[in-house]
Order: C-alpha cells, then structure tokens, then sequence
C-alpha cells in the first residue's frame, strides 16, 4: 500500500513468538513532514495509489542482449509528461513475472545511468538487465530529456516553492507515479521489486520505499545524511533545504522490516553526518530490541559515484532469483471453445493483456499447431476479422502477445465449426 500508515507486520523468525512491528509515532510524524515539506502532490486519502496515465511507448533500441524502450507517462503532479525508460533482459518472457529494480537518476541525464560506465551513475542499469532484471529508469524533471522543462534549480525549484512545492516534491511525484503504473504491469513480480540510485537518485530511492511500503528493498548511496545539525552546509545543494529539520534515521524507521542498505563512499563529501546518522537508527532499533533490516558500507578510494557491487549482494540477497510463471495469457473469448454453425467470415476475440503491444495468432487443422494453416504476426488490436473460411471445417486456433522485450506463451487453444454448405 502507498504511504502505509504504521501497520503491524510480523517478522519471520525462529523464537517460539514473533516480534509485532509497529512503526512508531515520531517515525510516522516524520513521514507526514517529509510530505509537507517537499510539497509531494497528495490529493485525497494517504491510501491513494498516485493514478496516471501511460502515454506510449517507443524508440525501440537493442545493444547485445539488451532491448531499451523509451516511454512516458503523464504525472498527477501536473499533467506533464515524464519519461522512463525500460530495460528487457535477455530471455526476457512476457508471459513470465521478472523481478524488477527502479532505478533512479542523480543530477544529470538518465543515459548515464541506463549505459554511461564512465559517468559517476556507472551506466548500472544495462549491468542489471544482463543479470537478469526487468529494469526501469526515470529522467529527471529538467535533465536529459526534460531538460526542455527549464533549470532544476534556478527555473523550475523557484517555479515550485512559488506554488508551495518543490523540485524535489515534483520529482518524488513522479516517481510515485511511475512505480504505480510498474507495480501494475502483469510482467512485474510485485513481491520482488527493489529501488537504487546514488545521490538525488538515492534520495529518490530512500524517499519513495519510505512512502511506497510495495517496495522490499532499497539501495541508497551518497544520500543519507544528517538533515537536522548540518543543514545547510556548503557541499548540499539548495534543492536539499526543504529537508533541513527532519531525521533521516527516524525517516528510515518506515522501512522495517524491509532492507535499507546504505552507501557513503569514505571519499564522498558531498552530504556529511551519513555514519553517525546511521548510527542512530542502529540505536533505535537496539532500543526497541528488534533485528535491524539496514546494512551501512564506507568503502575505502570511493568518491560520489555508483557501487554496484553493494547493491548487487542486496539486490541477489533481498530478491527472489526465480521467475514465476503467473496467468495472464490472452484469453480467446469468440467464438466459444466447440462452437459449431460459426459462419466462414469469422470475427476471431481475446482478452487483452495489459503489457502487450501487439499479438499473434495462429489457425490450424490440428491441435498439434506443426503446419499451421493461417498466421498474423502483428495485430493491433484484440481481435481480427477473417474470411473465406470453408464450409463445415474444424479450426484450431490460438494467440500469443508480445511487447519490445519479447513474446508471451501461447493460449490455451480452442476450435470452432463452420457451417455446413
């Protein structure tokens, strides 16, 4: 559920009774701050699934094994429209659910995250789909692609603090958002689904798995600072100071018992305090007499830049290594299985898949399908109109859909009769 409230959830455990979380009130105040301070577009009920619409999807690209596919979808923060971009692994099934890692841009352009290894978001993405996860990368408002919107900073933060928002608050909107319409997509094991990035990305990270509780992991680097003593400080951007006077180890609080695994380079020195805030959460939890979810690395010679090896031990550690295979095939709904007396024009129907940009379908004389009689392999839509079919005949058929990444598994198949003379 979006923004959960404190729930009680119990943990696996080996003692003969569970320990009953219940995120605790200063954790959850600092969950409603967060909201109000970033100024993130809520209308309605904390329990609103941030709707938007998906506008399209297009300029299909395939290097090696990858396929990438520009997308966009429409924001309710503003009606705009804000890309992502997707990432199919090698193998990738549509009619499979994958495990899926959002992963979010810092301050520059989503390419250096999606394939730029010499940048400091290490092109990670590309790395993560040859390993095998269905993969999703948000531009940033102002960069890259959006960077038509105007300057992050000094155009389009000022334009939103005029209206009681935030840079950071439009973008934590979007990002919300897009993890609706991910957690939506039938190809998505909505049980395994992690979030990463480094600097604004790590923010973007830690933020959203503290408001989207769907999320099971989240990787966070350069980020996680001590927003209360040291705010403002020299090395933090101005877009940072709408969090000065909240706590990201209470904020952390919102995670458990998911995984928060937390970075700071002993070379970064951009955002100051990000041990010992860590510390604090450690404290709390022992305060509490809990297991802690989070893990904290400091690796020595490294800078403000992405380390992938940490979040790839969580990411395999937190994630579900299998894919599963799940229901959502097209359904043939006319004419209905044995039919008889269909007439030799007929209007072939099957349920839509969510996910799909086209479909195939296949006629054949026999159930085996080995020389299949009749073939489409792009239909638009969810149906096809066919003709000259012979009078009193038995026809097999079946569909498949397929998108950018691949092709689904076949339906199930069934026959109808024609007419007789």
């Amino acid at each position: 559920m979006v923004l959960g409230c404190g729930k009680e959830i119990p943990i696996e455990c080996n003692e003969p009774e569970c320990v009953i979380w219940e995120t605790p009130d200063v954790a959850i105040e600092q969950k409603f701050r967060l909201i109000g301070a970033a100024g993130i577009k809520v209308d309605g009920s904390l329990d609103q699934h941030f709707d938007s619409t998906a506008i399209s999807c297009r300029q299909t690209l395939q290097v090696d094994s990858i396929i990438y596919q520009a997308c966009q979808f429409r924001s309710v923060y503003d009606n705009r429209n804000i890309w992502y971009y997707v990432l199919y692994p090698s193998g990738y099934n549509l009619s499979k659910k994958n495990k899926s890692l959002v992963l979010f841009s810092g301050h520059g352009t989503a390419r250096q995250l999606i394939q730029d290894e010499n940048s400091y978001q290490k092109g990670v993405a590309a790395t993560f789909a040859k390993e095998g996860y269905l993969v999703f990368v948000m531009e940033n408002r102002g960069m890259g692609r959006l960077e038509y919107m105007g300057d992050h900073l000094d155009e389009l933060d000022v334009l939103y603090k005029g209206e009681g928002s935030s840079w950071y608050g439009a973008i934590m909107t979007d990002a919300l958002c897009l993890l609706n319409l991910i957690f939506k997509r039938s190809d998505v094991d909505v049980s395994n689904v992690g979030v990463g990035g480094v600097s604004t990305g790590g923010a973007l990270s830690f933020f959203s798995s503290i408001l989207d509780d769907r999320i099971k992991v989240a990787y966070s680097q350069g980020y996680f600072w001590d927003f209360q003593s040291i705010c403002p400080h020299p090395t933090i951007h101005k877009c940072n100071a709408v969090f000065c006077g909240l706590s990201a180890s209470q904020l952390a609080l919102n995670l458990y018992p998911r995984n928060l695994i937390v970075v700071n380079g002993k070379l970064d020195q951009f955002y100051p305090g990000s041990y010992d805030e860590f510390a604090k959460l450690e404290f709390f939890y022992d305060s509490l007499n809990i297991p802690s979810n989070s893990f904290y690395y400091s690796p020595e010679e490294t800078p403000h830049e992405f380390s992938i090896e940490y979040a790839r031990y969580h990411f395999g550690r937190s994630l579900r290594q299998d894919q599963q295979e799940y229901s959502k095939l097209p359904i043939l709904v006319e004419p209905l299985n044995a039919q008889e007396n269909v007439g030799i024009f007929p209007k072939l129907i099957w349920e839509e898949i969510d996910i799909a940009q086209y479909y195939q379908i296949e006629i054949s004389l026999d159930e085996s399908f080995d020389n299949a009689l009749f073939s489409v392999d792009s239909i638009a839509n969810n149906y096809i109109q066919l003709k000259d079919f012979k009078h009193g005949q038995r026809y097999y058929w079946r569909v498949r859909g397929g998108n950018a990444g691949g092709v689904s598994e076949w339906s199930k198949h069934q026959y109808f009769e024609t007419e007789q003379m």
